[in-house]
């Protein structure tokens, strides 16, 4: 059986804090390359032009080195990460809890806008 590039696990732990397995594995293989434990996540991991990109419940976007999973930036919303993170136009984009869509620098992890979600897409602990 084939695995995905990059898939979430869920992980116990001896914390009462949840979390997660972040593993990478060979396409053509499926053998496991790398893996990292994270905070918690509804988020879904997205791999593209080298990286892994993905959000938490902590409230951090992290990139990973998608060939050596090293750390390569981290990212800090205003509240735990609701989307799956997006690329379009050069920019990747998350949503948060706290009621922002930022814009980040998929490179570097700076963040080059954020706009409040409106009250019509963002309600009762939900993002449209």
């Amino acid at each position: 059986m084939r695995r995905s590039p990059s898939q979430v696990v869920p992980e116990q732990n001896e914390f009462t804090t949840p979390v997660v397995r972040l593993e990478h594995a060979d396409a053509r293989t499926g053998a496991e390359r790398w893996r990292v434990t994270l905070p918690a996540t509804e988020s879904s991991p997205l791999v593209a032009g080298g990286l892994v990109w993905i959000g938490d419940w902590a409230g951090d976007v992290r990139a990973f080195d998608a060939r050596t999973g090293r750390l390569r930036w981290t990212f800090h919303a205003d509240g735990p990460v609701k989307s799956s993170p997006s690329l379009a136009g050069g920019h990747l984009f998350v949503a948060t809890y706290g009621g922002h869509l930022y814009a980040l620098d998929p490179s570097t992890g700076a963040e080059l806008w954020r706009a409040s979600a409106q009250t019509r897409l963002f309600r009762h602990g939900r993002f449209y």
